[in-house]
């Protein structure tokens, strides 16, 4: 049997590329303020060896304006600036890799009536 240890937490390095890449569009876990934002979730999944774990983060990109209307371009170009510089520190500690999983495509958040574009990436995180 083989000891499963737990992984660092990649949290901190995520927002720090992100939002390094990203010149002043607001980043977070928590819905950010404003009408151009990247939303994000890291939720931890399987460990395929004893040493790693895998994690996926979400990204969501918003940018519409007062009236609600997306800017599907720029979502876009938010969405992708945020996974190249995610793939950009794919072998940052903790990080062993990084993959896109899934996007970008085109969303609808109900809660504030506007579209944006989601994403996944699945990231490869070291144990400590």
């Amino acid at each position: 049997m083989s000891m499963r240890l737990l992984t660092a937490d990649p949290s901190a390095i995520v927002v720090d590329a992100i939002q390094s890449a990203l010149d002043g569009v607001p980043v977070g876990y928590d819905m950010p303020p404003g009408n151009r934002k990247l939303f994000l979730t890291l939720g931890a999944g399987a460990q395929p060896t004893a040493a790693t774990q895998r994690w996926t983060l979400t990204i969501s990109a918003y940018s519409h304006n007062d009236a609600g209307v997306t800017d599907h371009t720029d979502a876009q170009q938010l969405w992708r600036l945020a996974a190249q510089a995610m793939l950009g520190h794919r072998l940052d500690w903790p990080l062993c890799d990084v993959a896109v999983q899934s996007g970008p495509m085109d969303n609808h958040d109900a809660n504030l009536g506007v579209d944006y574009v989601y994403g996944a990436l699945l990231l490869t995180v070291a144990c400590i």
